[in-house]
């Protein structure tokens, strides 16, 4: 039996900019190849924690977001441009004025799944 390994990477971004700025940006594409292909944010599946994310900003995100027992928190005063992803949550939350999560989905830059293997569950 052949045995594969998951290199897990923490990253955190923290940014931060005076005051009388306007709001950052910043763009995350998952990787086009390897194991984690189409992948921009993987959680394990039992991992519970939660992924702030800040809209209002020219922030770009391509890739699937897989945090299925995760909940991600949208703060921020208005839209972010649409992130190009497949999102895969247990919960979502808006917390600000106007707050609002915008997603398209290309297949080919997020996970393939195969139409025989799609199902819904609970």
């Amino acid at each position: 039996m052949r045995k594969r390994w998951l290199l897990a990477l923490a990253l955190v971004l923290v940014c931060a900019m005076p005051a009388s700025t306007q709001e950052g940006s910043w763009a995350i594409q998952a990787p086009a190849s390897g194991p984690l292909q189409g992948l921009v944010i993987l959680y394990d599946r039992q991992n519970t924690s939660t992924l702030r994310l800040t809209g209002g900003g020219s922030d770009h995100l391509t890739g699937t977001i897989y945090m299925s027992s995760g909940t991600v928190v949208m703060n921020g005063n208005g839209c972010s441009s649409p992130y190009n992803s497949l999102i895969v949550i247990k919960e979502l939350a808006m917390d600000g004025n106007g707050a609002c999560l915008q997603s398209s989905y290309t297949r080919s830059q997020n996970v393939q799944i195969p139409a025989s293997g799609l199902h819904l569950s609970r």
